[in-house]
């Protein structure tokens, strides 16, 4: 099972992890929503997979994708 693990994000694993997300919700600090990435799919999945191949495989990952934004909303 490890050495699946290892192996190299797929484009169909790709999609249906951008496919998971739901549509009109706030987008993560970037301000990218997952409307942009299933909207503009055909002319940027080889790239974002090789991206998140870099990431994953050669583990460059940059200081600031290490970050996260978390915001607290009350519940009346």
């Amino acid at each position: 099972m490890n050495t699946t693990l290892e192996e190299p994000i797929t484009m169909s694993e790709l999609w249906n992890a951008i496919t998971k997300g739901k549509p009109h919700k706030a987008p993560s600090h970037d301000g990218i929503g997952v409307e942009f990435f299933k909207g503009a799919w055909e002319i940027i999945k080889t790239e974002l997979l090789q991206i998140m191949n870099n990431m994953y495989r050669d583990d460059k990952v940059l200081e600031n994708q290490l970050k996260g934004l978390i915001v607290c909303i009350p519940k009346t």
